[in-house]
């Protein structure tokens, strides 16, 4: 799950600064908010109102159980239900089977046929690609698509929700990682499946557990407790108003845990420079293991 810089979750909507992407199968029991595009998969359930600066694009059997806005074009796959108004001020393609229960508004043409599929396939497959490091491969694909009449861009400022995931009002599952940017504002307990990084200013109003590791950066607070089966690393200034259990803990100067600390492997106080001598002996390593790998 990616959270771009500013992310604030209200009592009934998430607002980001970027383009929206959810992936298939995803639960979201808040409304959406954006200035730029909207990207959904199939089978998402969004429990609000969806507002978009661009485009909206849903693909097949989802529902949204609120009032769509779109200030561009809007593309809707076979069986998508929208519960409230849907507005759109250009295009609007539709498939088979869709249901708008309160009717709708649009400025520009009306086509009735199978839109092009969502961007979220395509999307989490060069997000596999990037993790791969196989950028050459993803450089073809995207040039393959800029030759297609009909194309998609996703921004470079994205919220990112991975497939299968929920995200609710009381309690989120997230199937993968968690990453946010800086100054986010998060409501909610998260269980994560991978590891945890929150940037820089960010505030979750609830518990984080996480099967990876978990990284606060400097002034994160986090209301609630934290639990890690990996390595959790406190920031300069940041607060947990909780419990800490992982198998090892590191906390640089002005850190705060209100609760008890549990670390089977230890607890670390750690300066600028242990960590610059960390930093040191990590880069090291790596270049010995380089180095051995040349030989071989």
């Amino acid at each position: 799950m990616v959270l771009p810089d500013g992310t604030h979750f209200s009592e009934h909507t998430l607002e980001s600064q970027g383009d929206i992407v959810l992936g298939d199968r995803v639960h979201i029991e808040y409304g959406l908010t954006t200035p730029g595009s909207v990207f959904l998969g199939e089978n998402v359930d969004v429990g609000g109102a969806v507002t978009a600066g661009g485009d909206v694009r849903i693909d097949l059997f989802s529902t949204l159980r609120g009032e769509v806005e779109a200030a561009g074009s809007a593309y809707l796959g076979e069986g998508v239900r929208v519960c409230g108004r849907l507005s759109v001020e250009e295009d609007l393609d539709v498939g088979d089977d869709v249901t708008l229960e309160e009717g709708f508004e649009a400025r520009g043409w009306i086509n009735i046929r199978s839109p092009i599929p969502v961007v979220v396939y395509m999307f989490a497959y060069l997000l596999q690609l990037l993790r791969q490091g196989r950028s050459e491969e993803v450089e073809t694909i995207l040039a393959q698509l800029e030759e297609t009449e009909e194309t998609f861009r996703v921004s470079d400022t994205f919220f990112f929700v991975p497939p299968g995931s929920r995200v609710g009002l009381q309690e989120s599952t997230i199937k993968g990682g968690l990453r946010t940017g800086t100054d986010c504002r998060i409501l909610g307990n998260f269980q994560v499946d991978e590891s945890a990084r929150l940037s820089r200013g960010t505030e979750l109003h609830g518990s984080l557990r996480a099967r990876g590791n978990v990284h606060l950066g400097p002034d994160v607070v986090v209301h609630g407790d934290l639990e890690a089966w990996g390595e959790v690393t406190l920031g300069e200034n940041a607060v947990i108003h909780g419990k800490l259990e992982a198998k090892q803990a590191e906390l640089m100067p002005g850190a705060q845990v209100h609760g008890t600390i549990m670390a089977p492997e230890g607890v670390q106080f750690l300066t600028p420079a242990s960590l610059d001598m960390k930093q040191r002996v990590e880069d090291f390593n790596d270049g010995v293991q380089q180095f051995t790998e040349l030989l071989d």
